[in-house]
């Protein structure tokens, strides 16, 4: 950045140089933008900067397809740093996907791990709130998903608000498809396109805090009722809300509610 010492100083914008005032510097001068698409396609310099650019593009499309399949549950238990975060955890899961840097696949079977516990809110962790052990399994038919789970007892709670003494639990489930970079297009576009972007979420009855709860048992549903291929992820999500009852009226404690990815079928 340089300085403007010239005898008429003023602010605005004059070719690609913008001149500025900042407060308690004097009169500044910058470029006003960085090199154009033609210039980094000129450039075999800008080689690593266009592969790069390219799968977070790719990144940035698979989080909204998860979005978009996770619907109301990501609005009800997102913090605001969800999108970028989830976005950067699936450029580390392309960098496992065959194909050349620039070009590899987005394909989450391949680094399940990267996404499995993947909070929704940085501040509530389900893992830290609610410590029930479950596990997912899928019909044969692979049309539906199961989430079992034996046992949740009152000290399963870790961190439940003060006056809560009920809970509920929200399941959800976003498909993804693999990702294929597309040269005649030169962008990343999903395998199977009528299986991405789509969800279902259910939501559980009010348990007790105070009571012991055994062989419980949600089920999510493909959408559609199309089995589920081989080249399409299943991202299983769980999330937990508190309550207390006024008469026969739940009323909502926002404290402590929190989802997370547990798994990636």
């Amino acid at each position: 950045m340089a300085k403007n010492d010239g005898p008429h100083n003023f602010t605005g914008s004059i070719g690609d140089r913008t001149y500025y005032n900042l407060k308690g510097v004097g009169p500044l001068v910058r470029k006003k933008r960085g090199p154009s698409k033609e210039e980094m396609d000129a450039n075999p310099n800008f080689e690593t900067t266009k592969q790069n650019n390219k799968e977070f593009g790719a990144a940035a499309t698979v989080a909204k397809a998860i979005r978009m399949g996770l619907g109301q549950p990501s609005k009800e238990f997102q913090d605001s740093t969800f999108s970028g975060r989830l976005a950067g955890i699936i450029r580390t899961v392309i960098q496992y996907g065959e194909g050349e840097k620039g070009q590899r696949q987005c394909n989450l079977h391949m680094a399940p791990g990267r996404i499995t516990g993947f909070p929704l809110s940085v501040a509530n962790s389900l893992k830290r709130t609610y410590t029930a052990p479950y596990h997912c399994t899928i019909n044969d038919q692979r049309t539906a998903i199961t989430i079992h789970i034996p046992e949740t007892k009152n000290y399963h709670h870790t961190s439940k608000p003060k006056y809560a003494t009920y809970f509920k639990l929200t399941a959800a489930l976003s498909l993804v498809s693999h990702y294929n970079y597309k040269e005649q297009s030169n962008t990343y576009l999903p395998v199977i396109p009528q299986q991405n972007a789509k969800g279902y979420h259910t939501e559980t009855q009010a348990f007790e805090l105070d009571k012991t709860y055994t062989n419980n048992e949600i089920t999510l549903l493909i959408p559609d009722q199309k089995p589920l291929d081989s080249k399409v992820a299943a991202t299983i999500w769980l999330g937990i809300t508190y309550h207390t009852k006024n008469y026969s009226d739940f009323e909502d404690l926002q404290a402590q509610k929190a989802m997370e990815c547990i798994a990636i079928l």
